[in-house]
């Protein structure tokens, strides 16, 4: 009898594929936390914040958060080229997205958070705004966090132990 085991799990032929690009996107994670993981802004004393998005290898992406100074300690250790930094400076640009995350027993205070942000300039995938009747509820919800910027998550007694709220926080 044959058995895979990755990451000490046992893995079966169904979700072999699955396991195996856990384990690169988990060795990625690794990697970046060893390289800039003890990397301060010489100023303030503030870490990096890193944030890696995408839902497959095929779409990751890396963004670093920080001072100039500090973006440039962490392009240099992880040897970014000026290519890499001049596009993460042009993500920075961009205007905000906030996909909001919220269970429907919430719903009334997720709107009022919702109009707020809108008020103020601040663009927000809400999905009363963004889901439509016939829509596919997983594409809608993969695309509106494939296309933010910021994530917020009203995080409630009701919405901490809700499925979904913690399926959008893990993506």
């Amino acid at each position: 009898m044959i058995k895979f085991i990755i990451g000490g799990r046992q893995v079966t032929p169904g979700n072999f594929g699955d396991a195996i690009e856990q384990a690169v996107l988990e060795g990625i994670r690794e990697q970046i936390q060893e390289a800039v993981g003890s990397i301060r802004d010489p100023d303030t004393g503030e870490f990096p914040t890193i944030v890696v998005r995408g839902n497959s290898l095929d779409n990751l992406t890396m963004d670093v958060e920080g001072s100039p100074e500090m973006i440039t300690l962490v392009s240099e250790r992880l040897g970014l080229t000026d290519d890499e930094i001049e596009q993460q400076e042009q993500e920075m640009d961009k205007e905000p997205i906030v996909f909001l995350s919220y269970t429907s027993d919430d719903t009334e205070q997720a709107g009022k958070i919702a109009e707020a942000l809108m008020a103020n300039g601040i663009d927000t995938w809400w999905d009363k705004w963004c889901i439509g009747a016939g829509d596919s509820l997983r594409q809608k919800i993969d695309q509106g966090l494939a296309e933010c910027t910021h994530f917020l998550v009203l995080l409630t007694p009701q919405s901490i132990l809700k499925p979904w709220v913690n399926q959008e926080m893990d993506a």
